[in-house]
């Protein structure tokens, strides 16, 4: 793949004008998720585009990347979106320091986790406006181990509290009751994706993904990667490519 395009210049964010952003994911609960969290800062922040594709329509300030069931080679990657030129912000549940340094190497203008706060993510969107790099994990992050993540009796872990709290992006299938995480598994199983592919475009362990779709096909009610593939493309986790200017 050709490197990334240069990026464009940096606008001129000092005024009273709000600052201009492209939401990119393939997935429209995800894109709308992510513009009704937004909404309330539209003094300083305002969608100009969900678009569920690479590349912005119109130019905008910055392009915040949602990394939902984001993969390279699908048209939907990182590579992909910093190839449109436009600056990038790192949207993601993986908010893991080697997610974050690994984005930012690759040419990622910031990085912030879903676990940090709206106002957050608003002034991490201002920054990266303005030219400023941001590094925002979630808190009390613990790296990545190729352990089995701890499960209660229902099958949760302790990042399911996180993703389930108020204020949060929404995912696709969360209202049959997967946890974002266990989504994400389901979706690129759905794509395709092996345990360990999945593993790697998700900064999880071998051992965790196993853990997570044994969590979720108990939630679904499936025991085989074919039901699952079935169960994910009639709940939502199918791909999806439109683009909707706002």
């Amino acid at each position: 793949m050709d490197s990334p395009s240069a990026p464009r210049p940096v606008p001129d964010v000092r005024g009273d004008a709000p600052v201009g952003i492209s939401l990119v994911n393939d997935y429209q609960v995800v894109l709308a998720g992510l513009s009704a969290l937004l909404e309330p800062f539209g003094d300083r922040v305002v969608v100009r585009e969900r678009a569920a594709g690479v590349g912005s329509a119109e130019p905008v300030d910055v392009v915040l990347f949602d990394t939902f069931a984001q993969t390279p080679g699908t048209g939907f990657g990182l590579e992909d979106v910093l190839a449109s030129g436009e600056r990038v912000l790192v949207y993601s549940w993986h908010d893991e320091a080697p997610a974050a340094d690994d984005a930012l190497a690759r040419g990622a203008h910031g990085f912030v986790s879903k676990r940090a706060t709206v106002e957050d993510l608003v002034a991490a969107i201002e920054k990266v406006a303005a030219g400023d790099p941001v590094r925002l994990l979630g808190p009390d992050v613990e790296p990545e181990t190729t352990d089995e993540p701890a499960t209660g009796e229902d099958g949760t872990t302790p990042h399911d509290a996180d993703e389930a709290s108020a204020g949060q992006p929404t995912w696709p299938a969360q209202e049959h009751g997967l946890s974002a995480r266990e989504a994400e598994v389901v979706a690129l199983i759905c794509r395709g994706l092996s345990n360990t592919e999945i593993a790697r475009s998700c900064w999880l362990s071998v051992n965790s993904v196993k853990t997570y779709v044994r969590t979720a096909y108990r939630k679904m009610g499936v025991h085989s990667r074919s039901q699952a593939v079935l169960w994910g493309l009639a709940h939502g986790l199918g791909v999806e490519q439109e683009r909707e200017a706002e």
